[in-house]
């Protein structure tokens, strides 16, 4: 293709991103569970006015694991198609895929992600 796309590059990428996302994911549960304790200390010392502080970062937290997943998965889904999107181009069926990762991909701190959101802008490009 024109546009600069590099199926192999693309993948390493893709490879590196999901191992650096499950790292990210796994240092969350930790800390996920960290807060649990730190909330139960919070209940135990009579502090709820805390311990609901907590319980609010808490769920923020929680609500990202879901983002870890979906975005692997679109990972996987693209890794997939590199060698048809080397042929024939960028399919119309996985532009939720590319708005996806292009979206995400700042949220969760991972620059091998952000190179795969580069490749992904490109791919958007007419």
């Amino acid at each position: 293709m024109g546009n600069g796309f590099n199926k192999t590059k693309t993948a390493a990428y893709l490879r590196s991103a999901q191992a650096r996302m499950n790292i990210h994911r796994s240092k969350k549960l930790a800390r996920i569970a960290k807060m649990k304790d730190d909330i139960v200390k919070h209940l135990v010392a009579g502090n709820e006015i805390n311990a609901k502080i907590w319980a609010e970062t808490l769920i923020t937290e929680e609500g990202m694991l879901p983002c870890y997943d979906v975005t692997s998965s679109y990972c996987d889904q693209l890794n997939g198609r590199l060698a048809y999107i080397e042929k024939f181009g960028a399919p119309d069926d996985m532009k939720m895929c590319f708005a996806t990762l292009i979206h995400v991909a700042p949220k969760l701190d991972c620059e091998e992600l952000m190179q795969v959101r580069k490749v992904c802008v490109g791919l958007l490009d007419p």
